[in-house]
């Protein structure tokens, strides 16, 4: 049974390291806004967006519903959207990010993926059937993305 329990953990751990590795780097990426344009500040480069397209709305950043035309877009303001506005929420949500707790996410996003790297070396360097290791992090790769671009 304990054979069982570590080939499961090493194999479904290979599988999925290239997705933790992903989400890794692109979540310490938008902990600091750097998937946002700053109008005249900050141009987001398009493969840091493209990737926070995925790890946000899972699709790729060129893919986006259509939106009205300028022409259609109607400005109706209710009184409920007028106080929605200018609720507390809003104010509240004004507040400026920590950034000690941006330091910690970056830091814990740089041990993830080293944990995970680490871990990838040590199934090549300590197992036999290194076919078995490859096939398990390629598929962990090609898996998520074809259903990306399905």
């Amino acid at each position: 049974m304990l054979k069982f329990i570590r080939n499961f953990h090493l194999y479904s751990g290979l599988f999925f390291t290239p997705a933790i590795v992903f989400f890794a780097v692109s979540g310490a990426l938008q902990t600091f806004d750097l998937h946002e344009n700053k109008e005249g500040v900050y141009t987001a480069p398009e493969w840091i967006a493209a990737i926070a397209e995925v790890h946000k709305n899972q699709r790729l950043h060129n893919v986006q519903p259509d939106k009205p035309q300028p022409t259609e877009v109607k400005e109706v303001t209710s009184e409920k959207q007028q106080k929605a506005a200018s609720s507390p929420m809003k104010k509240r949500n004004k507040r400026p990010k920590s950034l000690l707790l941006q330091i910690f996410v970056a830091l814990m996003s740089i041990g993830l993926i080293l944990s995970a790297l680490t871990g990838i070396y040590m199934a090549f360097k300590f197992k036999r059937d290194r076919k078995l290791i490859a096939l398990a992090i390629i598929s962990g790769v090609l898996l998520p993305v074809a259903f990306l671009v399905l």
